[in-house]
């Protein structure tokens, strides 16, 4: 089930964002698509900031099955979809074999493949991915374009999950918890979180450039046992991910 909001006006709608091929590739396989074409607006944050009320209430909806907003009633969530306390999942420190998207290769196809998941470290948490949201990034880094690109690496940084364990001395965190990962920390301690109105945290930016945590300065990711590298410190578009708590 997917909400996608478009700007008429966006510089990248032709050559890179193609939504008329994602309405084909979700009419081919049977998915539930919105897509709402909005007149005059770029890819700008004043036109994701416009609508983002109401892609955090759809993404609740699913997350909670508390409705609280949603485009049309074929798009309704199912009456409960989480309604009993979490239980301990038996894969907490353990690894765990997953489907990921990875992109091995600048300007090539992404690949369905299975990787593995290592546990989180101290000071990370490890989640299940659950909605998943695409961006112009995600291409402009596939298609080469990004200077920090790296690869092999799985893309992704707009999604909401389910906390499935968290590393030694991770607070405010629990398995269980539904988050909404994001690329920008906050640490709340260096001198960009402590200025008014910025949000560059540096606590763990030097290791999400790179691909890898802060930890150990290695991926959480592996395929045939060869590392994968992280994107943006999220890399979404697995079904499990490594994050920083931060």
């Amino acid at each position: 089930r997917l909400l996608v909001d478009q700007g008429t006006g966006d510089s990248f709608l032709k050559d890179q964002l193609k939504p008329e091929a994602l309405e084909a590739a979700c009419n081919e396989k049977g998915m539930a698509l919105t897509l709402r074409m909005q007149e005059g607006y770029d890819h700008s944050y004043y036109f994701m900031s416009t609508f983002i009320e109401d892609h955090l209430k759809y993404h609740a909806s699913h997350l909670t099955g508390v409705l609280r907003w949603c485009p049309d009633a074929g798009m309704l969530p199912a009456n409960s979809v989480y309604s009993a306390p979490a239980e301990p999942p038996d894969t907490a420190g353990k690894e765990i074999e997953c489907l990921a998207a990875v992109a091995f290769e600048p300007k090539k196809p992404l690949e369905l493949v299975k990787v593995k998941v290592a546990p989180p470290m101290k000071g990370e948490v490890r989640i299940k991915h659950v909605a998943v949201a695409l961006c112009h990034t995600d291409a402009y880094t596939k298609d080469g374009f990004d200077s920090e690109g790296l690869f092999p690496c799985i893309l992704g940084h707009e999604a909401s999950g389910i906390v499935e364990s968290v590393g030694e001395g991770v607070e405010g965190f629990n398995p269980g918890d539904h988050v909404v990962p994001c690329y920008q920390a906050y640490c709340g301690d260096c001198k960009f979180c402590k200025r008014p109105n910025i949000n560059l945290c540096t606590s763990v930016r030097s290791f999400t450039g790179k691909g890898v945590m802060a930890g150990n300065s290695q991926p959480r990711f592996t395929y045939e046992g060869k590392p994968i590298y992280h994107f943006m410190g999220t890399s979404s578009f697995s079904e499990y991910g490594v994050l920083h708590a931060v």
